[in-house]
């Protein structure tokens, strides 16, 4: 998942909206296989905004995606 959140970095700053949004869409498919819905909702909003070309949209939805991201690693790291 990291090399995916920096690929989406990439592609966002970048202003590459039609790459970030299929970024968004395998971090959602990613997501969703091991049920982590906050991480899901905020990837496919992503995948939405970038079809879409917005880029303003995915500025801020990149930090809310990775905060997500990282409650959901420090959840599971709890776990082992």
């Amino acid at each position: 998942m990291p090399k995916q959140i920096e690929a989406l970095t990439e592609h966002i700053n970048q202003s590459n909206t039609e790459d970030a949004g299929r970024q968004g869409h395998q971090i959602k498919g990613a997501s969703g296989n091991i049920g982590a819905d906050a991480l899901r909702e905020i990837a496919s909003e992503i995948e939405i905004a970038g079809k879409a070309g917005y880029s303003d949209r995915l500025i801020l939805l990149l930090p809310q995606l990775e905060k997500a991201f990282y409650q959901l690693k420090k959840a599971m790291e709890e776990i082992i």
